[in-house]
């Protein structure tokens, strides 16, 4: 039908289909999010691993069932992404992970709030687009410290 939007529904199915980990669209972000955490100055890394750290109750001693849990997560989601994993830091790739995951729920959420998607972008465009998505209040879930952890991207973009 002319002039209608054809939008596909917003099913789990079709969420896992086009952004899940076995797209070349989720592992490609996933790989570039862990990269750039990795590389990015202790100044950023740092308070970002230590909240998310903070936050999921990984700072605290776990039993060693848990413990073996997580490292068998890490090795599925390293061989989902296709990693060979050599020098790899399974906290740096689960914030990287959950980064991910949190962008998907902004970018979802943008429309709701407020923020129609860009219809054409530059770098800069786009860049302060997100920037303005992400400094809505309802993103801040560091408890009211500011930020919320997962746009920690935008300090290094």
């Amino acid at each position: 039908m002319p002039g209608s939007s054809r939008l596909m529904p917003l099913t789990a199915n079709n969420l896992r289909d086009d952004c899940g980990l076995e797209t070349i669209w989720g592992r490609g972000m996933v790989t570039a999010l862990y990269k750039v955490l990795a590389e990015a100055p202790a100044r950023v890394r740092e308070p970002v691993v230590s909240q998310w750290l903070e936050d999921t109750g990984r700072g605290e001693k776990r039993s060693a069932r848990g413990q073996a849990r997580e490292e068998r997560a890490v090795r599925e989601l390293v061989r989902n992404l296709d990693w060979k994993g050599q020098g790899l830091e399974p906290g740096l790739l689960l914030v990287a992970l959950h980064t991910y995951y949190a962008i998907i729920v902004k970018l979802l959420a943008a429309p709701l709030l407020g923020f129609p998607y860009p219809a054409e972008a530059g770098r800069e465009d786009l860049r302060d687009w997100v920037r303005e998505l992400e400094g809505h209040p309802l993103f801040a879930l560091a408890g009211g410290k500011g930020d919320g952890i997962f746009s920690w991207y935008l300090k290094v973009w």
